[in-house]
């Protein structure tokens, strides 16, 4: 392998959406930026390809040493479902083998637990918290032996061990970055239709809401603000385009945050896009987005889903006034529920982003939110995509308006990183609730999303090794496989609620698991047998795997 002066690195991943199915365009971005300047650069994309013994953790370091570069970039995005645990875990690997002795290890992205303490605990070299010409002058800088005093959009040490953190730089225009480098396609023949891969998108960046939850408020607090910037439609376009003839991608996912821009002119910007999309006759193709509820309006739909889109992810969060406006979502329920009936009526599939709980949930916005969900699951439930987010439980994240105990701030990664998967795994036991029914519903609903999650996971598994062995012969018909995806909602709904109003869920926690456990488990049989002829064999078998 011929030398590099830089490797990125990408560690696991927790799964979701997309993030196992194609390559990370932050490092696709940095990467072209780099070539550009005539840096040479490597990627190793642990989430594509995960590693999961000690083997895999051996030959990855080796790889990465064999590469020859002498800066090692670790890419981490600061989002709920992604925790920096795994690529924690990998820079302290990397640091304590001596072939990399000498070599700069650099953090690139803002972390859900904080870049201070990331340099404080890790054996890092800087932790690059700007945009791609931060990071192309910190790794100039780190190839020149240059210090980082004057550089923007970087934390690191200065002469005296003492932690500096210098702001990033101003941001740029977006149709002035190259386009990202899609290494997905080194490894994969030239001439196959790519199965599984989704195409990702970057349309836009940052937001002009001010969700006290969201990852990026971490932005405007380095930024000072991180207001929406949009692309040119017609590049955008053209990009789609590429994939489409060169590559033979046929499914795309733009990634934005918030597609859409501010008012009438993110409408306008939509439909610019909309029609670039069109015009390049993709006919075939499809894609999706994430968008706020307040953004959905019948014209702009009809001419997206004109051009292909076939799904909007909306955090819709609840349908409690109150709560909506306790996390200053800038959206209210009659919103909520103009945005759901707009989609149904253009049969565009709902991704519907959820947060079921918070410490003060009490039992009027439980049912608020339960009878709202009964009267979807009368309407169109097949259009609601992902039931499992109902599970959701608000996730402070560090420099969020939402994150309200700066004592953590005292903690060792290492307790920080463990605090983040207990959210993550198990977050309704890190919090206290305002009352034990409530706590014990919250357990209802994990243990409920966490027996689909398996059923689903080993449908899927089922599905995904038929069309990688192009069998033409499925267990089952595939249309009754698609029948049980479909009515995975319905049942979502129905079993929540039966919990809740059936006398499942009570102030004794260990009770409440009992009863909904073989409850559950009973419901999701009889729904396997009823769509497929036979039950899914879910890996938990045991009640005292389910609640470890």
């Amino acid at each position: 392998m011929y030398s590099q002066n830089v490797a990125f690195v990408r560690a696991n991943e927790h799964d979701y959406e997309y993030q196992m199915w194609h390559e990370d365009l932050r490092i696709g971005y940095a990467h072209s930026m780099l070539t550009r300047e005539g840096i040479t650069a490597g990627v190793f994309d642990y989430a594509m390809k995960p590693l999961i013994d000690e083997a895999d953790f051996d030959n990855a370091l080796s790889d990465i040493h064999t590469s020859g570069a002498t800066v090692i970039i670790f890419a981490v995005e600061k989002a709920p479902t992604n925790s920096p645990f795994y690529t924690a875990e990998l820079i302290e690997r990397v640091a304590a083998d001596m072939r990399f002795s000498g070599k700069s290890l650099v953090l690139y992205g803002l972390t859900a637990v904080g870049s201070r303490r990331f340099l404080r605990d890790l054996p890092l070299t800087a932790v690059v918290t700007g945009e791609e010409d931060d990071l192309v002058a910190v790794v100039k800088c780190l190839l020149a032996g240059i210090c980082f005093d004057g550089q923007r959009g970087v934390v690191f040490r200065d002469a005296t061990n003492t932690i500096k953190e210098n702001a990033p730089s101003k941001l740029r225009t977006l149709d002035s970055l190259p386009l990202p480098y899609r290494y997905y396609f080194e490894n994969v023949s030239e001439h196959s239709c790519h199965h599984g891969y989704v195409g990702g998108l970057f349309a836009s960046r940052g937001c002009y809401a001010s969700c006290t939850f969201c990852y990026l408020r971490a932005y405007d607090a380095a930024y000072g603000s991180y207001p929406w910037r949009g692309r040119d439609p017609h590049k955008i376009a053209d990009e789609m385009a590429v994939l489409y003839e060169e590559k033979r991608v046929r499914e795309f996912a733009f990634l934005d945050p918030n597609f859409f821009g501010p008012g009438i002119a993110g409408q306008k910007w939509a439909m610019q896009l909309a029609e670039a999309i069109t015009k390049h006759k993709m006919r075939d193709a499809s894609f999706s987005l994430y968008a706020r509820a307040n953004d959905m309006h019948a014209e702009t739909l009809g001419a997206l889903k004109h051009a292909g889109l076939y799904a909007v992810f909306i955090g819709i969060e609840s349908f409690s006034d109150r709560v909506l406006k306790r996390y200053r979502k800038g959206t209210t329920v009659a919103q909520n529920w103009r945005a759901i009936d707009l989609l149904m009526s253009h049969d565009i599939r709902l991704r519907m982003g959820f947060i079921m709980f918070d410490e003060i949930t009490n039992d009027e916005e439980i049912q608020q939110n339960l009878a709202a969900l009964r009267e979807i699951a009368g309407a169109k439930p097949h259009l609601i995509t992902q039931p499992l987010f109902f599970n959701n439980l608000l996730v402070p994240l560090e420099d969020t308006p939402s994150e309200t105990e700066p004592s953590i701030a005292v903690e060792s990664i290492s307790e920080a990183l463990a605090r983040q998967q207990v959210i993550l795994s198990r977050g309704n036991a890190s919090v206290r609730f305002s009352s034990l029914r409530v706590a014990s519903f919250a357990e209802a609903v994990r243990l409920i999303s966490s027996e689909l999650l398996q059923r689903s996971t080993a449908l899927e598994n089922k599905l995904s090794t038929t069309i990688r062995e192009n069998s033409s012969v499925f267990a089952f018909p595939a249309d009754a496989a698609l029948s049980w995806f479909d009515g995975l909602t319905d049942l979502c709904i129905g079993l929540m609620c039966s919990c809740y109003d059936a006398g499942y869920v009570t102030e004794d926690l260990r009770a409440t698991q009992v009863k909904v456990v073989e409850y559950v488990r009973s419901a999701c049989r009889a729904y396997d047998t009823l769509k497929l002829g036979y039950p899914l064999h879910a890996p938990r078998d045991s009640v005292t795997q389910v609640f470890n």
